[in-house]
């Protein structure tokens, strides 16, 4: 019975813890396309700056592109943010299943 019981435990244990690297995966998958989305937008800043300094006055199409550029890094930076949370949440989520399967036994 005791035997069972340890082997139960240790299968409860491993499969909690494939569940949560799946979803952690998730999350570096998630990572992965915001930074090319990123890599992107900046080839598209990038472009729009080439085309602003062909132009003989581009003081309003450069601070355009200035206010365009800041905007558009913010909403990045808070997209990573978010999926840092949900990463840091996730492995509290763990580490309380882990505390309370241990403290049951």
């Amino acid at each position: 019975m005791n035997f069972f019981k340890v082997f139960f435990t240790a299968l409860v244990f491993i499969y909690s813890n494939f569940l949560a690297a799946q979803n952690l995966k998730g999350i570096d998958f998630e990572l992965e396309r915001i930074n090319e989305e990123k890599n992107v937008f900046l080839s598209v800043i990038s472009s729009r700056e080439d085309a602003c300094l062909l132009k003989f006055f581009s003081g309003d199409c450069l601070e355009r592109l200035d206010v365009d550029y800041q905007e558009g890094m913010r909403r990045f930076n808070m997209r990573r943010q978010e999926v840092f949370k949900a990463k840091r949440r996730e492995k509290v989520k763990v580490r309380r299943e882990k505390r309370g399967k241990n403290l049951n036994y």
